[in-house]
């Protein structure tokens, strides 16, 4: 039953929180009175028959219990819908942050500077309330400093507020295109929210700085999957101005730029491994995702098996080498992954094999990856076998989910299907092996469905 669930949450959160759930149920309802109950930590939650009283009064139940586990059941699953809601409400910090980075990277008059002297650290500070009401304050605040008919009665200061104004409505304007792009980015590992309706408002003209062009023109590029626009406008402006964005701006947009063509290939867009590549030979052969940290190791995997899948060897073998001066953590492992992912599409299945074995990471999600590669290394194994052995394929599957029911905790749920799904899509292809390329053609068509790997799924179509 979710009672002592609902209890424990109810107690782990701020009272001012738990007011703030409690005015959302109606009052006199046996919702509202199960709510009052669980919140009331003197209560026994091991009495039912008291918890039935209090929560239904005096109609008998035959049944209490059942009863109870209907009303907890409800009420869970209303707690657990309104805390997702205040998370997102309440992302406020984040956001603050982001404004705060792009206060102090953006280019302002001194009169500017001197307005925001003592606004600035509230903006830098503030972690709770909404973002954009505190925006509008700093505006208001702005026009009374500056307004023309009370202290500064002067030509001069009217065309400075006009001026103040025009650099405050773009540091808004971009605010807001960088948060739509860091949600955006944040939550489409495997899925897009539809977040996009809101960019419509932020529509800046053609004339701002390239900075502002260039995210306007990936929200767009995002919300219509526009290709077209894409290569022909972001691509060239991208190019023409990436040299005078800051460090932290190239990088950004590099990531969202990256995250655009995965989604591509991920939906079957087979044309956009090339750019993928591009992307990535332009941003480690310059340092662009490196600016002031080491390499991610997730990049530097991705433009491995990138390089590795177009047969870009030289390259491939040359950002491997160099892997000890750019990266941290389990090097030594992760330069081991690498060369067993250039040796598998080299079709060197001994050497995968033997360097797999060798491989021993401490980080989950990296342990999660040698097991995908592994996985991957079985089916090819099975193809060019004459005899079609299934039973090593399926006994590794086999451990591979279990391994992933053991870990659960530590994985999030989106990559735990994802991975569970690109398990049984390789058993469902095994088991019909005459439909395993329109079983596989069906799933990767799917484009809601959460998969690994679907580079090298898409490459199994296509032989």
């Amino acid at each position: 039953m979710n009672t002592i669930k609902i209890s424990k949450l109810l107690q782990a959160l701020p009272s001012d929180k738990v007011k703030q759930f409690g005015r959302t149920l109606k009052d006199k309802t046996i919702i509202k009175r199960l709510f009052t109950y669980l919140n009331d930590d003197k209560k026994d939650l091991n009495d039912i028959d008291k918890m039935a009283k209090y929560v239904f009064g005096r109609t008998q139940r035959v049944n209490p219990l059942k009863a109870l586990r209907t009303e907890s059941s409800e009420l869970y699953k209303l707690l657990e819908k309104w805390l997702v809601i205040k998370e997102l409400e309440n992302d406020e910090l984040t956001k603050n942050k982001l404004l705060t980075r792009i206060l102090k990277r953006h280019k302002l008059t001194d009169a500017y500077r001197k307005t925001l002297n003592d606004r600035e650290q509230l903006i830098e500070n503030q972690a709770y309330g909404y973002m954009w009401h505190h925006l509008e304050n700093l505006r208001l605040a702005h026009e009374q400093y500056f307004d023309s008919t009370k202290d500064f009665g002067s030509a001069e200061a009217a065309e400075n507020f006009a001026e103040i104004k025009h650099h405050f409505d773009e540091f808004c304007t971009l605010g807001q295109l960088v948060y739509l792009m860091e949600q955006h980015s944040r939550h489409t590992i495997f899925k897009s929210p539809k977040i996009w309706k809101e960019s419509k408002k932020y529509a800046v003209n053609a004339n701002q700085k390239p900075l502002v062009q260039l995210y306007n023109l990936l929200l767009n590029i995002n919300q219509n999957n526009d290709n077209e626009l894409y290569k022909y406008s972001f691509l060239p402006t991208l190019e023409k101005y990436i040299n005078e964005l800051s460090p932290e701006d190239r990088s950004t947009l590099i990531n969202l730029q990256l995250n655009y063509i995965i989604r591509r290939i991920r939906a079957g867009d087979m044309d956009f491994i090339n750019e993928r590549y591009k992307a990535y030979r332009i941003a480690l052969d310059k340092g662009y995702l490196e600016h002031d940290r080491s390499l991610y190791t997730g990049h530097f995997l991705n433009a491995v098996i990138t390089a590795a899948v177009l047969e870009e060897f030289e390259w491939c073998e040359q950002l491997i080498l160099s892997a000890s001066d750019r990266l941290k953590g389990e090097v030594e492992n992760t330069v081991r992954l690498a060369w067993a992912f250039f040796h598998f599409y080299k079709k060197d299945i001994n050497k995968t094999r033997q360097l797999l074995d060798e491989i021993t990471f401490e980080n989950i999600n990296y342990r999660l990856r040698k097991r995908s590669l592994n996985a991957q290394y079985h089916y090819e194994f099975f193809r060019m076998d004459e005899e079609k052995d299934t039973e090593p394929l399926m006994y590794f599957l086999n451990a591979y989910e279990q391994f992933i029911g053991r870990e659960k905790k530590r994985i999030s749920d989106d990559i735990c299907e994802a991975n569970i799904n690109f398990i049984n899509l390789l058993r469902k292809m095994v088991n019909q092996p005459h439909r395993s390329k329109k079983i596989l053609t069906d799933t990767l068509q799917n484009t809601e469905k959460q998969l690994i790997a679907k580079i090298w799924l898409w490459t199994l179509v296509e032989k």
